[in-house]
């Protein structure tokens, strides 16, 4: 850090992947509404993400991310009582 603040090296920049919204859907075999019903995302912005109108932010994208490789585990949870 110290070599950049003097000016000597640059940083490289490092952009998170985008996430394939409608992908992730489509792997738990769910429409818009259901996807939105299980996992609490608004359907409006669910459709942004997948039209390409709006990105995930990172907190949305890191939920996108435990989505697509443990959708039953985030499911469960969310149908805990005490997380209603």
């Amino acid at each position: 850090m110290a070599s950049h603040q003097r000016g000597e090296i640059e940083l490289e920049q490092v952009w998170p992947k985008p996430v394939d919204v409608t992908a992730i859907r489509k792997r738990v075999k769910m429409s818009q509404a259901e996807f939105s019903g299980v996992y609490r995302i608004s359907t409006r912005v669910l459709q942004e993400w997948e039209q390409g109108g709006r990105q995930p932010d990172s907190a949305a994208r890191a939920y996108l991310i435990v989505i697509a490789k443990e959708p039953g585990v985030v499911r469960r949870a969310l149908a805990e009582k005490k997380y209603r």
